[in-house]
């Protein structure tokens, strides 16, 4: 999958000004495959045994406290699978810290939603979808759509 944006999310840059659309970079983990669909949504799949990272995304965040929503589907062609998204903190200078937050996907669940408080020593977070297709005996996937993140004011 080429970068490309999904839906309306962008993020707020520091000081308040509107960012790029939100981009996506793929893993390059063979069993997992990324495409951006014509209508916005990122269609993901994963090898039957697998569980992996398949897309993600730095954003430099300004301190304070988010709203990341995440909506999921089944796919049409193969099995339905879940995953997860998680937002990792990416101080300035050090390790990355523990996650700040951890969003199970759930096709059969339209949306998932929930608060993340991005702390001063944050340089930047990373949020990542991985993928789990570990007790399964066929290709699986999920469909990703309507990604929101913004301010909680």
């Amino acid at each position: 999958m080429r970068p490309g944006s999904i839906g309306p999310v962008s993020p707020p840059r520091p000081g308040g000004t509107p960012a790029q659309p939100l981009t996506w970079s793929t893993t390059e983990d063979d069993s997992v495959e990324a495409q951006l669909t014509a209508d916005n949504q990122v269609a993901v799949s994963i090898l039957p045994g697998r569980s992996g990272l398949a897309i993600f995304r730095v954003l430099v965040l300004a301190p304070g406290t988010y709203r990341f929503t995440a909506g999921a589907a089944a796919p049409q062609d193969i099995a339905a699978t879940g995953g997860h998204w998680s937002v990792v903190c990416l101080p300035s200078s050090g390790r990355p810290s523990p996650s700040l937050a951890e969003i199970p996907v759930n096709p059969q669940q339209a949306v998932s939603a929930t608060r993340v408080t991005v702390p001063a020593i944050c340089g930047a977070v990373r949020l990542s979808f991985a993928i789990d297709n570990v007790n399964g005996s066929s290709d699986a996937g999920v469909l990703l759509h309507d990604l929101a993140l913004s301010p909680v004011r």
